[in-house]
């Protein structure tokens, strides 16, 4: 399937997908037991711990669990489809039953586990062992303890227990395209290259640090549009950065950051500064309409808390307060 360099991973299959669902209710276990009657064995077990049934269907490979509390968990498959598949006949003869409302819906069905054997083949696979050990980061191999290698990858999150022999079994992943990218992961892991960090870069170099700064720029500009900026006294651009690079799956690049933070900084400048002239052009005629109302001879720098005050005018907190005023006191002043 996979094939690296000289590294192949071949006889793929999946062994067991283990997926879970939940009915919302409780269950009469007595009832569900009654209703399954076409099954090759049924197993009730009823201790503190557990309570529920254990149902083999006929002409299925799926076991399937279901728990007082609703729960159903099907094991044995091998594939989501057939999980999935199994799960639903379950709830359908549940509902034939009447054990379960026509109109109840379970809640979605996740895949929480598959198991998948392959085997490794790499020139000569003595050795395999000592060569996982040396070039795969996160591999542990104790003998007396176990007589596989267990490897743990981060990206996707799986787990690989190899024997000497070059056969693998596979843990750990939730979907059948992750364990396919867990398999490609490995294969790289084997040739001392890591695929994740590999992608990371040619992310990465995709786009020049000036077009990363723009386009956190923009998504900045997007998640403040319609937000008055005077009126906020704080805004955490490394928070806009983090949630960007969260969005497009990147790392933290410090020239982006700071070519971003700059620029970002710029933009803040200059929109607070349209900000507060559309602020002066709308109070301007206001308070000269007061000074000229109250009969005032001659301006001082009191008059404008006055007027604020007289009109319930609160000015916004990002701006500077005492700047503002003094530049509308002084066109009031020229003007008069």
């Amino acid at each position: 399937m996979s094939n690296i360099l000289n590294v192949r991973i071949e006889n793929i299959r999946v062994l067991n997908v283990v997926a879970l669902s939940s009915l919302g209710t409780f269950l009469d276990l007595d009832s569900v037991a009654l209703c399954f009657q076409d099954v090759e064995y049924i197993l009730k077990e009823d201790k503190r711990n557990f309570s529920g049934l254990t149902l083999k269907l006929k002409r299925r490979k799926e076991c399937i669990k279901i728990f007082k509390t609703g729960k159903i968990i099907c094991i044995g498959a091998t594939s989501e489809k057939a999980a999935k598949n199994t799960i639903f006949q379950v709830i359908k003869k549940l509902k034939e039953a009447k054990i379960l409302n026509a109109s109840e819906k379970p809640s979605e069905i996740k895949i929480v586990n598959i198991v998948a054997s392959g085997r490794i083949v790499w020139k000569s696979n003595r050795g395999l062992i000592n060569k996982l050990v040396k070039t795969v980061i996160g591999t542990e191999y104790r003998p007396d303890k176990f007589p596989a290698a267990i490897t743990r990858l981060s990206h996707p999150p799986a787990v690989f227990l190899v024997f000497d022999n070059g056969k693998f079994i596979c843990i750990g992943t939730k979907s059948e395209k992750s364990l396919h990218e867990a398999l490609e992961s490995f294969c790289y892991s084997l040739k001392g290259r890591n695929r994740y960090k590999e992608m990371l870069k040619t992310k990465i170099e995709a786009k020049s640090a000036e077009e990363r700064a723009e386009e956190i720029l923009q998504f900045a500009t997007e998640r403040l549009k319609g937000k008055p900026l005077l009126d906020m006294t704080f805004i955490s651009f490394w928070e806009i950065y983090s949630e960007y690079l969260d969005r497009e799956g990147l790392p933290h690049i410090s020239e982006v950051y700071y070519l971003a933070k700059a620029k970002f900084k710029e933009y803040l400048s200059n929109k607070r500064k349209l900000e507060e002239d559309e602020l002066f052009r709308t109070l301007l005629p206001k308070f000269m309409y007061w000074v000229k109302n109250q009969g005032v001879q001659k301006v001082k720098k009191k008059h404008v808390d006055t007027f604020l005050a007289e009109n319930d005018i609160v000015l916004p907190m990002g701006l500077n307060k005492s700047k503002f005023k003094d530049k509308l006191y002084k066109a009031v002043k020229t003007s008069t």
